[in-house]
């Protein structure tokens, strides 16, 4: 079973790349990714992993350290926000990781406040979405402006649900560059669409096409990116992988013959938790097929199971918002030999590339 798994993985980039006239050429044939989980709130725990690898880069940002950067849901917000140029300087980003811990903040505002009208019409997400989208879309307004995704500093993979025509949709920056008029589209636009969460949000709509929550079919993002690595540099590619989680949850006491009311509670917990370590345990075995024929490929998974009080994606409480920001830096401590290789790892491509 495994092997089928591997090979229809591999037989697709083949497929993809017998297709492909536009393949970009990258250095070295060494593609760096990352990426990034979703998980509404709890985003702020890789943003402050982000922050503390962004500190040791010797002034580099995020956006330049990476070839690829992935996110779904909330962190496709991450992504898109990592990805906005700097008025004053197209090839650097406007931001840097600890402002984007710093846009977590910002949801404890209003982002995740309701009017009572809003909860009774809805029956507290019940009857009708939870949240209205206006507050979100300032927001990201505010920090994304009227960028487009064709102007991001790396290349972007944002999934996100069509619902009109059941499929999952990957915004993306090679295809927003190659047909503007088809694919590009404002970065605020397409962060609306991959955070739409089912009771949380309205679905939004770009072009007639309805979009929701990307996390429902692809919460780990990473593989995705790995076939959109092929299709930018070719069949031959090593890859460095930084994949970030926000959180995992033990799901206890859950009883097999529990009716509606019973799993509603830890459905959506258990589809995000559920698809994303599918996809890394996917990941995993690909990479471990690539390294048969050569050993540069690395894989780094950095995640932390959190307590059930801190599961929801929509607690923006002061006193959750601050155990996030615990367990955000208690990952870095567990994670601190991993992270040195990590930033070891990125220095020597920007070394490897000023000998170019």
């Amino acid at each position: 079973m495994l092997k089928i798994i591997v090979s229809t993985f591999l037989y697709s980039l083949f497929l993809l790349q017998t297709f492909n006239a536009c393949a970009i050429e990258c250095n070295n044939n060494k593609v760096r990714i990352l990426s990034i989980n979703g998980g509404g709130v709890r985003g702020i725990i890789p943003s402050i992993v982000l922050t503390d690898i962004e500190s040791k880069l010797n002034g580099k940002s995020i956006a330049e350290s990476f070839d690829i950067i992935t996110g779904t849901s909330t962190g496709a917000i991450i992504a898109l926000a990592l990805n906005v140029p700097d008025p004053n300087n197209k090839n650097k980003p406007k931001y840097k990781s600890n402002d984007i811990v710093n846009l977590y903040k910002d949801f404890n505002s209003n982002v995740f406040d309701t009017t009572f009208r809003r909860k009774f019409f809805s029956m507290n997400g019940w009857l009708s979405y939870k949240y209205n989208s206006k507050p979100l879309n300032k927001l990201l307004k505010k920090y994304l402006g009227e960028t487009k995704i064709s102007e991001s500093i790396s290349n972007l993979v944002i999934p996100a649900y069509d619902v009109k025509n059941n499929k999952t949709e990957i915004f993306n920056t090679r295809q927003a560059r190659l047909f503007p008029e088809k694919h590009d589209y404002r970065m605020w636009e397409v962060a609306l669409a991959a955070t739409a969460a089912p009771t949380y949000f309205k679905s939004f709509k770009i072009n007639n096409r309805e979009f929701i929550d990307g996390g429902l079919t692809m919460n780990n993002p990473t593989l995705a990116s790995m076939i959109h690595a092929f299709m930018l540099c070719g069949r031959r590619v090593d890859f460095f992988i930084l994949s970030i989680g926000t959180g995992r949850t033990k799901i206890e006491n859950l009883v097999g013959s529990s009716g509606k009311l019973g799993w509603l509670k830890h459905i959506l917990n258990i589809t995000i938790d559920g698809v994303s370590q599918l996809n890394h345990k996917q990941v995993q075995l690909v990479i471990s097929e690539l390294n048969k024929d050569r050993k540069d490929n690395k894989y780094v998974y950095l995640d932390i199971v959190i307590d059930k009080e801190n599961e929801l994606l929509d607690n923006t409480s002061t006193q959750n918002i601050q155990k996030l920001e615990e367990y955000g830096n208690y990952l870095i401590k567990k994670e601190s030999q991993e992270i040195k290789n990590i930033v070891s790892i990125i220095m020597k491509s920007y070394s490897l590339l000023e000998q170019e």
